[in-house]
């Protein structure tokens, strides 16, 4: 009853229950975070890591990426957010830019991938998943094929690269066009080649806070990444930081 009378007369006095060294609750410390699809694995793997040392609990939330800006100008809660520098701008055009706020970098490569069981020669022969040219791709997988010198092979189309992933996984397809961050997060799955620079340039992701985060100090986790603990996560993935 002491401690309970002490905590009450502590907040009535408007002293942040924080300031007392006690543990984070749930109403105070659950983060919303948006992401693009493929990064739900290395992001969710991020979190909990950071739950284990702040117990703040950072929830991913794959949006694609066309859908990103609409949610949020619509209210959708996100504190945090990790995606493509055009999908930053667009939310700093609408008012959801934190300027000052730590913006960390990564990069990822597309990856053709197979089934462990495959040969090389297989997988290239198709079928292959890609995804289809949507207006919120990020890439035209018929070029990328093109380049890599299979523009011949039978093109199995998906969402996104997560699609991608999981038709190879379950077999509808016997190579698919995808980041490396869903071929390593695919169990059964090995790259069979890296989708060199001439091609296609690694893909770009930005970490950074939203404008309108209920929560405080959001900007912690995305420091978090950027530190020794988070990117030897995020390079388990195959996501590698950017000057």
């Amino acid at each position: 009853m002491k401690l309970l009378r002490r905590s009450l007369l502590t907040a009535a006095a408007g002293v942040p229950v924080l300031a007392l060294g006690m543990p984070a609750r749930a109403a105070l410390a659950d983060y919303p975070l948006h992401c693009d699809p493929e990064l739900r694995p290395v992001l969710e793997r991020a979190a909990l890591a950071y739950l284990a040392r702040t117990d703040i609990r950072v929830h991913v939330l794959p949006t694609s990426e066309g859908l990103l800006v609409p949610q949020v100008a619509h209210s959708a809660q996100s504190d945090i957010v990790v995606t493509s520098p055009e999908t930053i701008a667009a939310l700093a055009a609408i008012g959801h830019g934190v300027p000052d706020a730590p913006h960390p970098s990564f990069s990822g490569r597309l990856v053709l991938a197979a089934r462990t069981a495959t040969s090389d020669d297989d997988a290239k022969g198709g079928p292959i998943a890609a995804p289809d040219p949507v207006p919120s791709a990020r890439f035209d997988s018929a070029a990328v094929l093109a380049g890599l010198g299979l523009s011949r092979a039978l093109v199995q189309g998906t969402i996104d690269t997560t699609a991608a992933a999981a038709s190879v996984a379950a077999g509808r397809a016997r190579a698919g066009l995808m980041t490396v961050m869903d071929a390593r997060a695919t169990p059964g799955l090995r790259v069979v080649m890296a989708v060199p620079d001439s091609v296609h340039a690694p893909l770009i992701y930005i970490a950074t806070t939203d404008q309108s985060p209920l929560r405080p100090q959001p900007a912690a986790f995305v420091s978090f990444l950027a530190s020794a603990d988070g990117l030897a996560i995020l390079k388990a993935y195959g996501l590698e930081p950017t000057p």
